[in-house]
């Protein structure tokens, strides 16, 4: 009868009855006990139920670029090779081309790359997303983040503060540019007033766009303009 079995006997029940699985070697012959089975099984199966949600609800965010940025410790201990952020329009909505050649040029080492973060405000589109899964990149430690700089939840998610550098880039097609260097300019400026210390560089398309970043306190050797650069040539 029930009062006659063992301690591990009623453990062992108990964990087989709440799992679902019912061997059927043990079983109640009490109201007692069969009352407590029917809470336990419907504890376990509410308990499953629960967890299995959580678990594909913890996948799809991290493989939607919504989860946190665990970075990579080198394989014979200590710390690893750090982490580079990208974020801007080029990252967003830019020419997959560009962002491509960047990355490479940030890539160059296979042996002593860091990590790099590209955050972007939308789901990563199809072109990045096959950029990604090419040959060169998958022997480097790429990964992709949706959110913004302006929101502080998201830097600490993709821990800013322990990155080495971070590169805000433009959107070289964007049609109203004026828009893209003022967004690019207000996400450097976010970056600097949570990070003081970071070590940031900002690209923004045209040359007045320089006088926008010294206006909003940026640091004037944290930003440069293609424009500049080309008339310099």
């Amino acid at each position: 009868e029930w009062g006659r079995f063992l301690f591990f006997q009623m453990v062992y029940f108990s964990f087989v009855t709440i799992s679902t699985v019912g061997f059927g070697d043990f079983s109640p012959t009490t109201v007692l006990s069969r009352g407590f089975s029917i809470v336990a099984i419907f504890g376990g199966v509410t308990f499953f139920s629960y967890m299995s949600v959580r678990v594909f609800l913890i996948y799809d965010m991290e493989s939607s670029g919504r989860g946190k940025f665990i970075p990579k410790v080198a394989k014979r201990g200590g710390r690893g090779r750090g982490h580079i952020l990208v974020m801007g329009g080029g990252v967003t909505c830019g020419s997959v081309n560009i962002l491509e050649t960047f990355l490479r040029a940030l890539c160059r080492d296979h042996n002593d790359s860091p990590e790099i973060i590209l955050l972007g405000q939308i789901k990563c589109t199809d072109n990045v997303r096959d950029m990604l899964k090419s040959e060169w990149a998958k022997g480097f430690n790429i990964h992709y983040f949706i959110g913004s700089p302006l929101q502080r939840k998201d830097l600490i998610r993709i821990r800013a503060k322990e990155a080495s550098m971070t590169f805000v880039i433009a959107n070289f097609h964007a049609t109203e540019t004026k828009l893209e260097d003022m967004n690019n300019a207000l996400y450097a400026s976010a970056i600097e007033r949570a990070i003081p210390n970071a070590q940031l560089r900002l690209m923004v398309i045209s040359m007045p766009a320089l006088s926008l970043c010294s206006s909003i306190g940026l640091i004037e050797h944290n930003f440069f303009s293609i424009e500049a650069l080309k008339a310099a040539m």
